[in-house]
């Protein structure tokens, strides 16, 4: 009634607009697209639309999709390799980190080569200064209540085994 349209409507129009206005692709040579886990089929048809040639980089990691609630596809990037005809010198894997260390990085492949069905697909990343890191603990709590306690417990332990206030750091995420 009030004409209103949401992002999805946006990205019909576009797609609309470029369809119906074929010069517009004349306007772009060259295309990057930064989290490209995060885009939906309907953003993949745009692109599809506006590139003419392959002068596109794609930016993406499937692992790290926060959006498939908003309808992001988890195929979109094989589709991409498929349509743009991407062989495997044509796909670059950052392998190398500078945030975590090597017993994280161990973790963290084992657990995400089970979002692969081709686990090939799924490379293992190497601190850059091969540092091996802490061991890994997890703990299964029953509520935040729980978690408190447990932090606090970890807490007072670091102190009393000799390390500076000052170099204890708790971070959580709230939901």
């Amino acid at each position: 009634k009030k004409n209103f349209q949401d992002y999805g409507d946006l990205t019909l129009k576009a797609i609309e607009l470029v369809k119906n206005n074929p010069k517009i692709r004349d306007e772009y040579d060259y295309f990057i697209i930064d989290e490209f886990q995060d885009t939906n089929k309907l953003q993949f048809e745009l692109i599809k639309l506006l590139v003419r040639n392959r002068n596109i980089t794609a930016v993406g990691d499937i692992n790290q999709s926060i959006y498939r609630f908003r309808g992001a596809s988890k195929d979109n990037l094989d589709s991409f390799k498929k349509f743009f005809n991407l062989g495997k010198e044509d796909v670059l894997n950052l392998e190398v980190s500078y945030r975590s260390s090597d017993k994280i990085l161990k973790l963290a492949h084992q657990l995400i080569t089970y979002n692969y069905q081709n686990k090939e697909d799924c490379f293992e990343c190497k601190s850059h200064d091969n540092r091996l890191g802490e061991d890994i603990f997890v703990y299964e709590l029953k509520n935040s209540k729980e978690e408190a306690r447990k932090v606090l417990e970890i807490i007072k332990d670091k102190l009393s085994n000799g390390t500076p206030e000052g170099q204890i750091c708790a971070i959580f995420r709230t939901h």
